[in-house]
C-alpha cells in the first residue's frame, strides 16, 4: 500500500481478513492501512449486494488481492474493469490453491515461485500476467522460502504494476492440464512416521517450521515429540 501510495495510486478502500487476535502469526492489515490513513473495512462477505453496491459507488477501476480470505463471485470481479489481480505464493498452474510453499517443500521441490494473475471464479486459475522462479534451497524451511516469497512478490509487483495499470501486461492462459491443487486442511496428520526415508522425514520437518502450523512431531515412548529443522 505505501509503494502504490508513494506511486501516487489513489487507494479507494481496504477491504480487509478477519483477524485472529492471539493466534494471527502477521501484522494486522486494517491497523496498517489505518496507520496510513485509509478507509478500512472489514466485512463478512463480500458478495452481498449491499457490499457490492458501496463499492461500485467508489467507482474502482483495478483491486488488488494479497493472502485474502474472501470467495470472489463474479458480480464483484466485474465491478473493476481493469481486473482483480492476485498475488500468489506459487509457479501456477502448479500449487493452486492453500500451503503451496509447504506442499512444495513436502514434495522435494528444487524450485518455487511467485505469480500475479487475474482473478476469475476458480481458485487461483485466472491468466497470468508475470512469475518469477525462486530456487529452493536443500535446508530452506517453509519459513525461509515464504521470505524468499515476500521478496520477490514484492519486486514483481513493483515491476509489474505500471504495465497493469496502463493495461499493457502480458497475459496468459494456465495450462490447466499441468495444474496442481491442494485444499484447505488437507494436510491432516503431523506427524512423522518411523517408516519414512530420512530424506522424506527432513522434508516433512521443514515443511512445517512454519509459524502459522504446529511444528511436525514424532512418537516418541508414548508421548509427541515436536520438531523442527531450525530455531529462530
Amino acid at each position: 500500500m505505501s509503494y502504490l501510495i508513494k506511486q501516487n495510486h489513489k487507494i479507494l478502500l481496504v477491504i480487509c481478513n478477519q483477524e485472529n487476535g492471539e493466534n494471527q502469526w502477521f501484522p494486522s492489515l486494517e491497523d496498517y492501512a489505518k496507520k496510513l490513513g485509509l478507509q478500512t473495512i472489514v466485512p463478512k462477505s463480500v458478495n452481498t449486494n449491499s457490499f457490492i453496491s458501496r463499492l461500485k459507488a467508489l467507482e474502482p477501476d483495478i483491486g488488488f488481492s494479497i493472502f485474502s480470505s474472501f470467495i470472489f463471485k463474479n458480480q464483484f470481479i466485474e465491478l473493476f474493469p481493469n481486473g482483480l489481480i492476485n498475488l500468489h505464493f506459487a509457479p501456477l498452474p502448479k500449487y493452486r490453491g492453500c500451503m503451496p510453499i509447504s506442499w512444495a517443500i513436502i514434495n522435494g521441490e528444487k524450485n518455487h515461485g511467485v505469480t500475479i494473475h487475474y482473478i476469475d471464479e476458480g481458485i487461483d486459475t485466472g491468466d497470468i500476467i508475470s512469475q518469477v522462479n525462486i530456487p529452493i534451497k536443500n535446508d530452506d524451511t517453509a519459513l525461509d522460502l515464504y521470505k524468499n516469497c515476500e521478496i520477490e512478490g514484492y519486486n514483481l509487483f513493483k515491476s509489474t504494476l505500471e504495465s497493469i495499470i496502463s493495461g499493457t501486461n502480458d497475459r496468459k492462459v494456465q495450462d490447466h492440464d499441468k495444474m496442481t491443487y491442494y485444499k484447505r486442511n488437507q494436510l491432516r496428520s503431523f506427524e512423522v512416521i518411523d517408516k519414512w526415508d530420512d530424506n522424506r522425514k527432513f522434508n516433512f520437518i521443514r515443511a512445517l517450521t512454519f509459524p502459522p502450523l504446529k511444528p511436525a512431531y514424532m512418537i516418541v515412548n508414548g508421548e509427541k515429540v515436536f520438531i523442527t529443522s531450525k530455531i529462530y
